[in-house]
Order: C-alpha cells, then sequence, then structure tokens
C-alpha cells in the first residue's frame, strides 16, 4: 500500500490548522520520493502573514479539524521502545520506531527527535485510539528533522516512516550559524539571531514556543516567496522551515 494513503494532509503553512489534510496528499510524497506527495508545495491559504518580515504573525486555525480528512488507522499491537526510558538510572536515551505507542507504557512523555530519514515522516499526538480524526491532538509531515513533545496528558502517539526517535536532544548542525530546512532547537542547534534565506515559491518558516504541534506554539510564522529575512529571538524554543533553502546568520 502506498505509504501516503494513510495521511491527513493540510495547509500547516502557515497554520490554518494542524490536522493534516488529504487534499494535499498528491503533493507530499512527490518530493519525499515515496509515493505521489510532498508537504512542501500545499497551497497557502488566502490569508497569509506578512511576507520576508521579521515579526510575521501565525494566521489563526479553524478550531476543529477539518471535515472530510482521511481517518488515521489505530494500529494494533504496542511496539516496545527501545533503549532506557529518560530518567531512568544510567541515563541511557529512549529510543523507538514505527508504530503505535501508549504514552505512560510503551512510550514516555517528553521531548523527542527524529534527525531526518529523507523519506516521508508522519506522526500524530493522540488523545485516544478509535481511529477517528476528532482523536487527533496535532500531527505534521516532514522528510527532514523533526522534534515533537509527547504531553503526560496525551493517551497514544503514533509514528510512520520517521526512522528513530530519540530523547538524545543534543545538538544535531554541524554549524550553528547556518542551517537547512527542518525543526531545530534554539540555543542546542542553533543561535539566536537574524538569518537571510534565498526563499522560494514554497518557502515556511516558523518560530515556535514548544514543540507540541499546536498552533498556539506559534510565535509567528510566513509562507514567503523570495527571499527571507527572520531574526529568531533567544527565548524562543524552536524553528521549523522547509522550502527556504539554506538560512545563514547575518
Amino acid at each position: 500500500m502506498n505509504q501516503a494513503t494513510h495521511l491527513r494532509i493540510s495547509g500547516k503553512k502557515p497554520r490554518t490548522s494542524r490536522i493534516l489534510q488529504m487534499g494535499a496528499v498528491a503533493a507530499v510524497a512527490a518530493a519525499a520520493g515515496c509515493g505521489t506527495t510532498t508537504t512542501t508545495v500545499t497551497t497557502p491559504p488566502t490569508t497569509q502573514t506578512a511576507t520576508t518580515t521579521e515579526t510575521a504573525t501565525a494566521t489563526e486555525p479553524a478550531t476543529s479539524p477539518t471535515a472530510g480528512a482521511a481517518t488515521p488507522t489505530a494500529g494494533t499491537g504496542t511496539p516496545t521502545p527501545t533503549g532506557t526510558a529518560p530518567g531512568s538510572p544510567g541515563g541511557s536515551a529512549a529510543t523507538f520506531g514505527d508504530g503505535t505507542y501508549t504514552v505512560g507504557q510503551t512510550v514516555k512523555p517528553g521531548t523527542y527527535r527524529a534527525a531526518g530519514p529523507g523519506s516521508l515522516c508522519y506522526w500524530e499526538r493522540l488523545k485516544g485510539f478509535s481511529g477517528e480524526l476528532d482523536d487527533v491532538i496535532a500531527n505534521n509531515t516532514s522528510g527532514d528533522p523533526s522534534v515533537v513533545t509527547i504531553a503526560p496528558t496525551d493517551k497514544g502517539f503514533r509514528t510512520s516512516g520517521c526512522g528513530t526517535w530519540t530523547s538524545d536532544l543534543s545538538q544535531i548542525t554541524k554549524s550553528k550559524t547556518s542551517f537547512g530546512p527542518g525543526t531545530y532547537i534554539v540555543n542546542t542547534d542553533i543561535a539566536p539571531g537574524t538569518y537571510s534565506a534565498p526563499g522560494g515559491d514554497t518557502c515556511y518558516w516558523a518560530r515556535l514556543s514548544g514543540f507540541g504541534g499546536s498552533f498556539d506554539e506559534v510565535i509567528a510564522n510566513d509562507y514567503a516567496t523570495g527571499s527571507v529575512r527572520v531574526t529568531i529571538a533567544p527565548g524562543d524554543k524552536g524553528f521549523e522551515s522547509s522550502g527556504c533553502g539554506t538560512f545563514t546568520k547575518g
């Protein structure tokens, strides 16, 4: 079965809803090389935030998931994460791969990252296992480095195509002042400051106050065409981009 058939793809850019709609499935896998779809070519909504500015304001999303989106498949069984749970004696990082997990049992709450498998990575935080759209708290699709925070109140977490998730949040960038697409941790992977990128027709960026995937954690964002310049504040938790090229400080 094509990997993209179970995804709910949305106009995540600029965050009209974190629940992904099937209307953009055809775009997601084409760029990812694993089907017929890609996230970075999703057509932005008619209301955008200010382009190529440092203080773009995020657009308010719908209060409920978009009707007509495909419903998730609630996964069978409970895969067991490998490694040691965060906070366990010895301090080993917790790691886990594809599957549907029960929070507090087969996966611990906390922040995890996947280094970027280069294929279509999909994840969703769940408040139930009915397989219905209403049980999806937040979700995302990316082929680049990803970071997600699983809350203690979440019931489950489902992931597909992301490779290995780990609680090891140490630096993954070669330079803190130059980085490509993906989600990065400010003050760990990248330094605060003002950055420029060449941009493009599908360029999206967002300054983040957290990694739960919710609209409330978007400080500012933009779906820009042309060159981009943005200031990442020292108090930002994360920065996400796709389709913008390489960001360079200065």
